[in-house]
């Protein structure tokens, strides 16, 4: 959600304008007592939650289970996903790693 408001925020503003900071965010920058380690935490928070949602167990289609859960009814989320919704993940990800390599430290 935060990276829905921040995106939207980006493009109805336009470039010319300072970078929309998300409510999330921001509490990051104020835990961390600044900018940059807030940044590079929630980038952090944020490509872990991807890859644990990527990595997570998740029930087969059409799978069978009366009691107990068995392994063999289960698969890593990724490979349920389409190509185009994996590929996008991908590309957020990579963008997040983009992001926390450009951000700055104070000095």
């Amino acid at each position: 959600m935060n990276n829905i408001y921040e995106g939207a925020g980006n493009i109805h503003n336009g470039s010319s304008m300072s970078s929309t900071t998300r409510p999330l965010r921001k509490i990051y920058q104020d835990t961390m007592a600044g900018v940059h380690e807030g940044n590079i935490l929630y980038g952090i928070n944020d490509l872990g939650l991807s890859v644990g949602g990527l990595t997570w167990l998740v029930r087969k289609p059409n799978s069978f289970q009366l009691f107990r859960q068995d392994l063999i009814n289960y698969t890593r989320a990724f490979k349920q996903l389409s190509k185009p919704a994996l590929t996008f993940e991908i590309i957020v990800n990579i963008y997040t790693i983009q992001s926390m390599k450009q951000e700055e430290p104070p000095e």
